[in-house]
């Protein structure tokens, strides 16, 4: 029989645990609850197009979010909390240039579940951004040649 001591490593911001520290520490760094966080996206996209743009600080985006969970009145409307979500999210959109990595870490950091919301697919934004800059990387290689 083999016994071994292993050391795990947790992340400070959402309890996930790895057993190498230099893959945490790279976690930790891009973590969608981490305040501090470099988004790797925003990053991505710098440097493959001419962005142009600088996002707002992660703390501002928290900060247009409505509180949640939202406290419903008596007298039933419970959508308007729907509303102002989703007036809240465009707002969102703006600030972050449409960065769907800064949009989900918004929502987790203010709590509200990423399924609440209606109008944002993470999968299907992810999925244009990296169609588009893989496009742009094909054209590149290609070089105009075809």
């Amino acid at each position: 029989m083999k016994t071994r001591t292993v050391k795990r490593h947790w992340c400070d911001f959402c309890n996930k645990a790895m057993f190498q520290a230099h893959a945490m520490a790279r976690h930790e760094k891009h973590c969608t609850l981490n305040p501090q966080r470099e988004c790797r996206v925003c990053k991505l996209l710098e440097d493959s197009q001419d962005f142009g743009f600088t996002p707002a600080p992660l703390a501002q985006l928290v900060a247009m979010l409505p509180k949640y969970p939202y406290v419903f009145s008596s007298d039933g409307e419970e959508g308007v909390f729907f509303v102002e979500l989703a007036n809240a999210i465009t707002d969102v959109r703006a600030a972050s240039g449409n960065c769907p990595a800064c949009i989900m870490a918004a929502l987790r950091q203010a709590k509200i579940p990423v399924p609440m919301v209606e109008n944002f697919d993470f999968t299907a934004e992810m999925k244009t951004i990296m169609d588009g800059i893989n496009e742009a990387r094909f054209e590149g290689q290609r070089g105009g040649y075809l």
